[in-house]
Parts: C-alpha cells; structure tokens; sequence
C-alpha cells in the first residue's frame, strides 16, 4: 500500500461502527472470546480448522472458505495443506475492513493485491465475499468488472428466531446486526441465485454462528439445533438454497447443531451439496437452457429441450405422448425431444409491453416462455404491467401453481434434486496478529 495510514483510519472507523452494534458488555466479551479462541501462534486455529473439515469430509460435503488475503498471505502453508483435503477458497478482502468506506479506487488496488497473494500461493478462487458482508451493488458491479464469476455477500434473514427465548438488549443487538448486513426478509425473498452483470450473485442466510453465539450469547446446544433445522426445512419446503455461514474459531461451540443439519440433509436425500464454485457453473450452465415448442396439429405439440444431461425437466398437468430420438448429438439427446398432447402452448405468454424484468424471472424460474400478443394460444398470459415488485413475484408463482393446462419447465436443480445447501466457513483471523493488522496499515 503507498499510503498506509488511510487505511488504518478506515479499519478504526470499521471498528468503531462494528462497535455500534453491541454494547460495553458485548464488547468486552467479545475481546474475551478473541482471546479464547486465538493464539500468538496458529495452532489452536489449525486443530479447529482441520476438524471442521474433518466433519463435513464424512457426510461427503465440501465447504467453500473465503479467506483474507492478508491472513493467506501470513498462513500460506495452513490453507495449500486445507486446499489438498478438497477445500475451496474466495476472497474475503485484502484485510478485514468495512468495503463501503473504501472508494472504488482503493477497492480496486485492495482487489488486485488480494488476488496477487492467492496466486502466488496457488490458492485456486473464483468468487468474493465482502468482510462483514457489507457491501452495496456498485461494490458488486466492481467485481463483475474485475472478472470474478460469484460474490456471496448479501445476506437472508430466515424469521428462525423466538423472541421470547431472549431478552430484550440481545434483540435489539439482533436487528442492529441485520441492519449492518442489510438483510432481505426471507418471507419476501428468494434465497436462490441471480445473475447480475455476468455475475452471480449467491445469498447467504441468517442467523450465523456470530448472531447466534457472539451477538445472542447462545450456548443451548438443542436450541441452535432447533434454529438452524427450521432453516433447512424452509429452504427445503420452498425448493430454495441454504448457505450457511459459519467461522471455524468456534466450531467446537456448534458443531453439534451442524452435524445436525448434515444428518437431516443426508437422511432426506433430496438435497445438493454443493460448493459455491459449483452452484456458480450450475446456474450460469442452467441460463443458457430453453425450450423450442411447435404446434404440429390441432391440439398437438412437438417440443425439444435444449440442455445438459444435468437437467430435470418438469411437466405439469401432463406427460410426454411420445418420445423422439436425437437427429443431432449437438441439439439434443434421448427424451428431450418429446409429442405433447394439450389445447394450449404450453408456455408461459408475455405481453411485449411487459417489463423485461418479468421474462428474466420467468426464465431464472425455467419455464418456457414467449413474447407475443395472442394471449389465448398460451397456458398462462402475463398482461402488460407497471412494475414487478417481489410481492409480485411470490403472488405469480403461486397464480402458476394453480394453473391446470399443462406447462414445462426446467427444475432450479441439477441430477433431480429438490434444494441446495452449500457449507461456507468465513476465514479473517487464525492468530491474534491477524487481528492487529486489521487495523494497523
């Protein structure tokens, strides 16, 4: 860095804004817990590293870790030795500051350091998280522009939580926290990807072990059970994605509630397990699906999928007549070439004059679709409209639902699988070194 005290004065600023979020009694056990958790050496970190990775290897799960640069950069050994066992990394920063008080010039020279440490120490990445996940669509959009393929920095909050099983100062620490990760309600969001710039953009959800441990003071095994299975329940109901966020500094204080969720996850063998690297090449693989649907006689349909063997294609209200084997390896392969019979296109019609947010949903959500103006040769009909809010989107994939006419589409999951849940282990400290540097240029 040319000028170092800059940007010590942002890590003191980050700090004190972080400081914000609790109170004196918060601050001071959270200094404790740093100097639990945390040695002058990186030893105690390791055996706790090495044992989280050692619970997710025997259920087959392996994690995505962002990591400091600047951590990586002291601990290179730790993480070649992490990344051999089958590990992934992101970059978490090149320190562990708050992103939105950086100018895009300076996040742009932190980009270029961060990654010129992770090559040099051959630590393969291709995605971001903001410290803190703070960050703002225009830090994205940089992100985009410096060429990595996924960022996971915005953050879901799943209603998981009994206010009455806390009192009232840890729930105003609770909302402060989410007010800092400016959280979307799960209730009105999708916990799924979304493609932005030719980036993809992963949510990650909450409440974390820093909310649940640090900010909430838990330490009730059976309650953090409790929590998280009704995360994953949700997300399963709703056939959404599950990323948790976790730090391996405390993963002796809730590895009970992860094994948990794992034995869950196992048991229902509905789930994709799936770093964030692969959930990235999914959804981008997945964009470039579509259907060609072609009316072959009154009633008749001829409709060909074009895909990878990884799609599962979805018909409702109806079935396939008759299936057409491949002509062209190239275009399409054995049963995705099929004969419908039904009274209407099967395709979901849009008005021209719709925003074009609306046929980017519809695609994001698989089914075919097409802009026309005959609205009575289509299934469904999507009438011009002003705006198309989230509420707008919940109420349309509910109106689909009751549709009875038969509809196509491609599933949000590979290999017929039902949800997805991805396993992140944050990484901005394995000494107390690493956190004196945070703030010290």
């Amino acid at each position: 860095m040319k000028n170092r005290y800059p940007l010590c004065r942002k890590g003191l600023h980050s700090l004190r804004t972080r400081l914000q979020t609790g109170s004196v009694l918060y601050i001071v056990s959270r200094i404790c817990s740093i100097l639990m958790r945390y040695g002058f050496t990186s030893r105690r970190f390791g055996e706790l590293l090495y044992d989280f990775i050692a619970l997710l290897r025997r259920y087959g799960v392996k994690p995505t870790l962002p990591v400091t640069a600047s951590v990586l950069k002291r601990h290179p050994h730790m993480f070649q030795s992490v990344q051999s066992l089958g590990a992934e990394f992101a970059i978490h920063g090149y320190r562990h500051v708050d992103y939105t008080l950086l100018t895009p010039e300076e996040i742009a020279e932190h980009l270029h350091q961060a990654e010129n440490i992770f090559r040099k120490y051959n630590i393969s990445y291709s995605g971001y998280r903001f410290p803190y996940l703070r960050s703002d669509a225009s830090r994205i959009d940089q992100l985009a522009l410096q060429g990595f393929q996924w960022d996971s920095s915005e953050a879901i909050s799943w209603n998981s939580l009994d206010p009455r099983k806390f009192d009232k100062r840890e729930w105003k620490l609770y909302q402060r926290i989410l007010q800092t990760y400016n959280a979307s309600d799960a209730d009105t969001s999708f916990a799924l990807p979304f493609i932005r710039k030719g980036l993809v953009e992963i949510p990650v959800s909450v409440p974390d072990d820093d909310i649940l441990i640090e900010r909430l003071g838990l330490n009730d095994d059976e309650l953090m059970k409790k929590i998280w299975e009704k995360m994953i329940r949700r997300i399963r109901e709703r056939g959404e994605l599950l990323v948790l966020q976790v730090h391996p500094e405390r993963f002796r204080m809730y590895r009970h509630a992860l094994e948990h969720l794992l034995i869950l996850a196992k048991n229902w063998n509905d789930g994709w397990f799936a770093t964030l690297d692969e959930i990235c090449t999914w959804w981008k693989e997945r964009h470039t699906f579509r259907f060609d649907v072609r009316k072959i006689s009154n009633n008749r349909y001829r409709i060909s999928a074009f895909c990878t063997d990884r799609a599962t294609i979805e018909i409702l209200n109806g079935s396939r007549e008759r299936v057409i084997p491949s002509q062209n390896a190239d275009r399409t392969s054995k049963g995705k070439e099929w004969e419908m019979k039904c009274s209407k296109k099967p395709v979901i019609g849009i008005d021209p004059k719709t925003p074009a947010e609306v046929a980017h949903f519809i695609k994001s959500e698989g089914y075919a679709y097409e802009i026309t103006e005959y609205p009575e040769e289509c299934a469904v009909f999507l009438k011009e409209c002003n705006q198309f809010t989230i509420t707008d989107r919940h109420h349309l994939l509910r109106s689909i639902a009751k549709v009875q006419t038969p509809l196509i589409r491609f599933m949000r999951w590979p290999d017929r699988m039902k949800y997805g849940l991805s396993i992140t282990g944050d990484i901005d400290g394995v000494d107390l070194w690493d956190f004196w540097g945070r703030f010290h240029g």
